[in-house]
């Protein structure tokens, strides 16, 4: 129908997640409600993460679901939103609800799986450390903090994901800071 829907959160007291959609490439927005109703169990806290959804490619069985990488609380775990009818309703999963990841992305790769990419502070036992910055040492294998990035897979369209694997050479970045200045266009990562 042309429209364009956008979960987004409000304030974790206020318990929900409204929807905004476009009809016109996103210069005018409409405010659709809650979604909130329409997911069962715990959801409460439940933010869009950082980055896009995901409409799911033609030739996949799925082809049109849309997606949504949601978090509940920082580090508490992960939840997907997907709608089969373009955003007129919702279900979700929590199979990557898992104390220790927090905000994500997905893509959908060549064979129509769903690769998730999440941030984690547990290390391979499922301890919940501090997250910091790793060292240079850390991150060429030297061992010591700096949790590692997650990866799961779903083979269902995102309605389930595989059990979160730790990526042996991927470190999880605790924040990224850009700074421009005035005076020169100097980037800080």
């Amino acid at each position: 129908n042309g429209t364009t829907p956008i979960p987004r959160a409000l304030t974790c007291e206020s318990h929900g997640i409204i929807q905004l959609s476009s009809t016109d490439q996103g210069v005018h927005w409409h405010d659709d409600g809650s979604i909130s109703a329409q997911l069962s169990g715990e959801t409460t806290c439940l933010a869009p993460t950082g980055g896009v959804g995901l409409q799911l490619r033609e030739g996949s069985p799925w082809a049109g679901r849309l997606l949504w990488a949601m978090t509940q609380n920082a580090y508490q775990g992960d939840v997907v939103v997907w709608s089969d009818r373009g955003g007129r309703s919702y279900n979700h999963s929590d199979s990557l609800h898992i104390a220790g990841l927090d905000e994500w992305q997905m893509v959908e790769l060549a064979n129509h799986s769903i690769l998730a990419i999440l941030r984690n502070c547990a290390d391979a036992a499922g301890n919940i450390h501090k997250c910091h910055m790793a060292t240079s040492h850390e991150m060429q294998g030297g061992g010591g903090g700096g949790a590692r990035v997650a990866v799961a897979m779903s083979t269902d369209g995102g309605m389930t994901f595989s059990h979160p694997r730790l990526h042996t050479q991927l470190v999880t970045p605790i924040w990224c800071v850009v700074v421009h200045t005035s005076q020169c266009d100097r980037r800080i990562a």
